[in-house]
């Protein structure tokens, strides 16, 4: 028994081994030779010839992306294998190949005869691009992305790329590269060649060609039109977006230092006298607990009823009871009404309706009793004492609904910024890649009404 379970326990060793070392996989693209031939009609005519060597496996199918967005269509699409062309086809059999659009890439993914292990192969695509020159009065243009950054996560030890102009092309007017190094030669007067060598994964390489206009009978496309006009407002508008960006903020500071300099802030006033030995007037404390910090609390709710002692409307006092045996002692307040006659004020009325209930003189209560219970005449309590320091003519209207009406401001202000972030700064972007300015501001503007509402 234990050899067998040796043996199994090896088995299993090797099987996830042999797993491990099939999911090692890796590839260089060693070689890319790429030719792009204008034509008279304004089509570019692609050939692009690969070589790759691919390390662990298995390797099933390859695939080439090509962006869409600066051209009209893609048709005439060709593959070949190690030297064998592969039929068009959308059932992902061996040997065949299959296109498909998405998301403005265009895909062409072929399938290998059989799986690929460490081992070097090449690839041929044609393919033609429709509507992708640039046609301007000063000189037309090739300016195509040869190299795609986006999905390679593997290196290209060479690039070459030759641009062949149509006849009657006498000079080259411009010739640049983009993202990657590259040095570049003319061969006669139509054609231009580009070498780069170890391109690291996720760089781009961008040619551009820029030729005499009216050689090729070609159209601006309309995506050109939609490009220009992108790059000829992208200034105005990312000025436009860090403008506002900055100005919604500090607009909104400083409207609401100036709200609360003109409405919200206590009047300075000199103090007629240094010392007072009596209150100034005879509110009772919840009043003046109010109006000192604007806010009816629960301390409020205590001075009141000590104020209703104080004038013999009620009787408090503290009273004890021995435990079990004698035993131990426990002690409580007691709540007593005496006569509730002076208490005249509508917040003393409900305060002394939730301790007492609705009987009257000579109904007691204890504090522990009131534990559970009380607390949902808090909010009550305090919409009745912000009612009288109104009526008192100390506040235009009540200080929590004012607070209210700016809380709400504000959460209004939030939601609305995060939709402007999140439904039109996309949007946007395309012109300007600071777009989100506008909303982050006044997403700021409304947090800092939000937290000054209070």
């Amino acid at each position: 028994m234990a050899k067998k379970a040796t043996l199994i326990i090896v088995i299993a060793m090797l099987m996830l081994a042999v797993a491990a070392a099939a999911q090692d996989r890796d590839l260089v693209w060693d070689r890319l030779d790429v030719e792009l031939a204008v034509e008279r009609d304004g089509d570019i005519l692609i050939s692009e010839d690969w070589q790759v060597t691919f390390s662990g496996g298995p390797f099933r199918f390859g695939f080439h992306s090509i962006g869409t967005s600066r051209l009209e269509s893609i048709s005439d699409v060709r593959v070949w294998a190690d030297g064998r062309e592969l039929a068009a086809s959308y059932s992902e059999e061996p040997g065949t190949f299959e296109t498909s659009t998405e998301d403005e890439n265009f895909f062409i993914r072929w399938y290998f005869d059989q799986p690929v292990y460490d081992s070097t192969h090449s690839y041929q695509l044609q393919y033609t691009i429709h509507g992708g020159l640039r046609i301007y009065e000063g000189g037309d243009q090739l300016w195509w992305e040869v190299i795609r950054g986006q999905n390679r996560d593997f290196p290209i030890r060479s690039a070459a790329v030759s641009v062949h102009l149509p006849e009657g092309v006498n000079e080259v007017h411009k010739v640049d590269s983009y993202f990657t190094p590259t040095t570049w030669r003319s061969v006669g007067a139509r054609t231009v060649m580009f070498q780069a060598r170890d391109i690291p994964p996720g760089q781009p390489l961008e040619v551009r060609v820029q030729f005499p206009h009216g050689i090729v009978a070609a159209q601006p496309a309309a995506w050109q039109a939609q490009e220009d006009f992108v790059q000829q407002v992208s200034p105005l508008g990312s000025l436009a977006a860090i403008g506002l960006g900055v100005f919604i903020p500090l607009a909104a500071l400083l409207g609401l230092y100036l709200l609360w300099y003109t409405r919200g802030r206590d009047q300075p006033s000199r103090l007629p006298v240094s010392y007072l030995s009596d209150p100034p007037a005879e509110n009772p404390p919840a009043v003046v607990g109010t109006l000192l910090d604007e806010h009816a609390d629960m301390r409020d709710i205590v001075a009141t009823l000590v104020d209703l002692a104080r004038r013999g409307v009620i009787r408090m006092y503290e009273e004890g009871e021995s435990g079990f045996l004698g035993i131990g002692s426990r002690r409580d307040f007691v709540f007593e009404l005496v006569d509730d006659s002076p208490s005249s004020r509508p917040y003393e009325k409900i305060l002394l309706d939730h301790v007492f209930g609705r009987v009257r003189a000579g109904s007691r209560k204890k504090l522990t009793d009131l534990r559970n219970e009380f607390y949902t005449a808090i909010p009550e309590l305090h919409g009745a004492m912000y009612r009288e320091v109104v009526s008192l003519g100390y506040f235009p209207e009540s200080p929590q609904r004012t607070r209210r009406i700016y809380a709400g401001l504000g959460l209004v202000g939030l939601v609305l910024a995060g939709a402007l972030f999140f439904c039109a700064a996309p949007i946007l972007a395309e012109l300007t890649p600071w777009a989100f300015l506008p909303a982050l501001g006044a997403g700021i503007a409304a947090g800092v009404l939000l937290v000054l509402s209070r």
